[in-house]
C-alpha cells in the first residue's frame, strides 16, 4: 500500500533526522566545554583573547563615531 509504505519511510526519515541532529548537538556541546575548560585554565590564553576584545571594542567605537560624524 502505498499510502503507510510512505508515511513509515517519512516517520523513519524524521526519526533519523532527530537522532543524527541530537548527536550532533551533543557533540558540539562536549566540544565547547572542553575547550571552554581549556581557555579558562590557561592565562596566557586568556590575555591574549582580552586585548583582542578590547581592539574589537575600539573598532565598533570608531566605526559608531565615524557612523555618527557622517550624519
Amino acid at each position: 500500500d502505498p499510502i503507510h509504505g510512505g508515511s513509515f519511510a517519512f516517520i523513519i526519515l524524521g526519526l533519523t533526522f532527530t537522532f543524527t541532529g541530537g548527536v550532533w548537538c551533543i557533540l558540539v556541546a562536549l566540544f565547547s566545554s572542553f575547550a571552554t575548560n581549556k581557555l579558562r585554565n590557561n592565562s596566557k590564553i586568556a590575555t591574549v583573547l582580552n586585548k583582542i576584545t578590547g581592539i574589537v571594542f575600539i573598532g565598533m567605537g570608531l566605526n559608531l563615531l565615524r557612523a555618527k560624524a557622517t550624519r
